[in-house]
């Protein structure tokens, strides 16, 4: 819900920084300014969830469960959580 609501907030600078300059004549350090920070909002929240995914080896090492279970309360999916005493990875995977 945050999300797409910052996602929103960053169009809606977008679409003002394109009002005041074809519509308004606005100064192009105004129109700048609206358009980049709302270019840098969409984008950050675009890439923020493949950017901070763990990236596990699951071939590597031997995985124990822990018998943790979880509901991952973005995707409502029940999670199991497991270990690699070599590395200390934990990989939380749909059960």
């Amino acid at each position: 819900m945050l999300r797409r609501g910052i996602i929103v907030y960053g169009l809606l600078y977008l679409i003002g920084a394109a009002v005041l300059l074809f519509i308004v004549h606005a100064a192009l350090w105004l129109v700048l300014y609206l358009a980049v920070n709302g270019f840098i909002l969409i984008c950050a929240m675009l890439l923020e969830r493949q950017r901070y995914r763990t990236q596990v080896d699951r071939t590597q090492g031997h995985w124990q469960p822990t018998g943790e279970r979880f509901i991952d309360p973005t995707s409502k999916r029940r999670m199991e959580v497991f270990y690699n005493p070599a590395t200390g990875e934990r990989d939380y995977r749909e059960t």
